[in-house]
């Protein structure tokens, strides 16, 4: 069988970036549509407005409902159609990036992702997760492409609340034991083909980045700094983990890849609370406080009991997600891609 691997067509991270966006993706089109929930609009659709208005590319937005849903992509992909897009330029999180992912195809244009948390390594995959209407999983999308352009402002991703920052670790973490045990099957792999030696490398450098800087990156983020340690793990989470797991495959659920199954399974609990007490409705930690009923999605906009404003300490719960500092190795691990082939 032949051997795949698949990429998004450029990849940008550094700190306070976003205010060059706008010529960016002036790279790819004339006419670009911005895909961003409530939130996210009200903390960063100034800035990013602000990025296009000297740009070669005009921009418009369309209002993400919050859900990526079947109903809510065809709505954005009529919009999209309307205004003449040429481009999605999808910011949030995994659903609305998911979401921007799924509308690109219908106006068979340029998609740029900029994730403002770095939670999950969707920004650079060709997979759109769908859900129903009350949240629970529906399915899944496989795109032919990726995006054209992945656009990292690491200032955005630690001025966002922690625990998505940790979630992000705990998801990345799973990459490098899911190609494993990829690399031992006879499986196919999301790119449609073996796994590469490339795969294995990066999801390996991936879990090694995780485990000697997640500790002083999550400390850093704590208090909204932007230090090597983060630029490094922002890498991790969002790039190596998203190349790793498409190029690495997704082979049958075994005890190494269900911590990346699991929040598949959570969503179809029919015992759900109504609000998380860590919903993405909570403020980002520029202390902008949203203005109450901005949210639809959500009945208050308290901020977090878990994450009070000023608060320097790291939430028991967050300390027991992150990686323990590594421990020396004492056998070499071997690459089973080129013993399998």
């Amino acid at each position: 069988m032949q051997r795949a691997f698949v990429a998004p067509g450029r990849y940008l991270q550094g700190e306070g970036i976003l205010s060059d966006l706008g010529s960016a993706t002036a790279t790819l089109g004339t006419q670009a549509i911005l895909v961003a929930d409530e939130t996210v609009l009200s903390v960063l659709g100034d800035r990013i407005e602000a990025a296009f208005a000297e740009a070669a590319c005009a921009l418009s937005v369309a209002e993400f409902g919050g859900e990526c849903t079947a109903g809510e992509i065809d709505r954005l992909t009529d919009i999209a159609r309307q205004l003449g897009a040429d481009v999605v330029v999808g910011a949030g999180g995994g659903k609305a990036l998911d979401t921007a992912k799924a509308v690109r195809p219908g106006i068979s244009g340029a998609l740029v992702t900029v994730p403002t948390i770095a939670s999950t390594d969707s920004p650079t995959s060709g997979l759109s997760v769908l859900y129903d209407a009350d949240g629970g999983l529906d399915t899944g999308r496989t795109h032919d492409q990726r995006p054209d352009l992945v656009y990292v402002d690491t200032a955005v991703v630690a001025a966002a609340p922690t625990r998505f920052f940790v979630s992000g670790i705990g998801d990345a973490l799973a990459t490098e034991y899911e190609v494993r045990a990829a690399a031992g099957s006879d499986g196919e792999t999301v790119a449609g083909g073996r796994p590469t030696r490339g795969s294995w490398a990066i999801a390996t450098e991936c879990g090694q980045i995780l485990r000697e800087q997640g500790r002083a990156a999550v400390e850093a983020v704590e208090r909204g700094a932007v230090t090597p340690a983060v630029e490094d793990v922002t890498e991790a989470i969002i790039l190596l983990s998203g190349l790793g797991f498409e190029n690495g495959g997704w082979p049958p659920p075994t005890r190494s890849t269900m911590a990346s199954r699991l929040p598949s399974a959570a969503t179809q609990l029919t015992a759900r609370r109504s609000v998380s007490a860590c919903s993405p409705s909570w403020r980002w930690k520029t202390g902008r406080q949203l203005s109450a009923g901005r949210l639809p999605h959500s009945p208050t906009t308290s901020v977090c009991p878990r994450r009070l404003p000023g608060s320097t300490s790291m939430p028991a719960t967050m300390r027991s997600c992150v990686p323990s500092r590594p421990q020396p190795v004492t056998r070499r691990r071997v690459c089973p891609i080129s013993q399998g082939m």
